[in-house]
């Protein structure tokens, strides 16, 4: 069931990437790729790529967004809402697959439209109601048209952690701020003063598909494996985590015990934060500790951007989706210092 998502990146122009890939060769369930991708071509739940514009419905259309959710098949609609987040984000067919609020808690799909919108951009949409999975959209070839574009004017002052960034679209301006430290210690981030905070950033960059073994992967995900140790846990599945070649490490789900990713820092150094990138998948919960206590259960997918504080020398990743859908990695940023 599609749902509205909140994509945390950049307005650049409105172009946000996501590579998704096909599963090529590891033995798990495949999660379609969104359109543009290395795993080629999708075929769209309804119609195909290239099919006829909509023809512009007649007076008498479905006009706001509540009604548009529970209309049948082939209605026509002529809606106005903002963009919240993607399903799909802009590819290289020219087409992005954005959801639109109207602010009453109500959100519908807008299935692959040719124009290039941002999460923040109030767009109007002329077109017609499809049903896919038991859930209305706006079928594809529609009429979209940008009638406010979103410019960035709320934000999140910058800190030591995060540049100023915009609170709707997760635009990012200037640089990181320094830290605030008080007896010693920062308030925002928790290093003490006078310690060096190191950075390193864990991604798949291999040009083979397969699974992880269970043993230390850390060199093979750009870590120095004097340093840290990254190991792959099966849970209930019966294969490890996948290495996709289109850059994902991909936790498999379950049955709510699915694919688990531990990484662990060397003795004498803390694992001070992390920032993790997720790729577009299904909308699998993902659930991160750090040590043995659970910080947080994420909805992960589309781009969505997760920064928390670990502060211990171990965080985990772990699919607990009631069922099988695969959680897609596309980098962590670990920030880490000498105790």
């Amino acid at each position: 069931t599609l749902g509205p998502m909140k994509a945390d990146s950049g307005c650049f122009n409105g172009v946000l990437v996501i590579a998704t890939a096909s599963e090529g060769g590891e033995g798990g369930e495949v999660t379609p790729p969104a359109g543009g991708e290395e795993g080629g071509e999708v075929t769209p739940p309804e119609g195909g790529e290239g099919e006829d514009p909509v023809t512009p419905p007649a007076s008498g259309a479905i006009t706001n967004i509540a009604d548009a959710l529970t209309a049948a098949s082939g209605a026509a609609v002529e809606l106005t809402g903002t963009v919240s987040g993607f399903y799909e984000t802009w590819s290289s067919y020219g087409n992005c697959s954005p959801y639109i609020t109207d602010g009453n808690g109500n959100t519908i799909l807008v299935f692959r439209t040719t124009t290039q919108v941002t999460i923040g951009d109030v767009i109007s949409v002329v077109g017609t109601i499809t049903v896919y999975s038991n859930t209305n959209q706006v079928a594809q070839g529609s009429t979209v048209t940008i009638t406010t574009a979103h410019v960035c004017a709320e934000w999140d002052e910058a800190t030591c952690k995060a540049p100023k960034t915009c609170k709707v679209c997760g635009a990012t301006e200037g640089d990181v701020a320094a830290h605030n430290y008080e007896d010693g210690v920062c308030t925002v981030c928790g290093s003490a003063e006078g310690v060096e905070l190191l950075k390193a950033t864990m991604a798949y960059k291999g040009t083979t598909t397969g699974n992880m073994t269970g043993d230390n992967e850390a060199a093979t995900l750009g870590l120095d494996a004097t340093v840290f140790s990254v190991v792959g846990e099966k849970g209930s599945k019966n294969i490890f985590p996948g290495l996709n070649k289109s850059g994902q490490i991909r936790l498999y789900g379950e049955g709510g015990d699915g694919n688990s990713l531990k990484v662990t820092v060397a003795e004498g150094y803390t694992i001070n934060s992390i920032k993790i990138t997720f790729g577009a998948s299904n909308k699998a919960n993902c659930q991160i500790s750090a040590g043995d206590t659970v910080l947080t259960t994420t909805t992960a997918s589309s781009e969505t951007v997760l920064a928390l504080d670990i502060n211990s020398d171990s965080f985990t990743l772990k699919n607990i989706v009631a069922g099988t859908t695969q959680i897609y990695v596309i980098n962590i940023e670990i920030t880490y210092a000498a105790n």
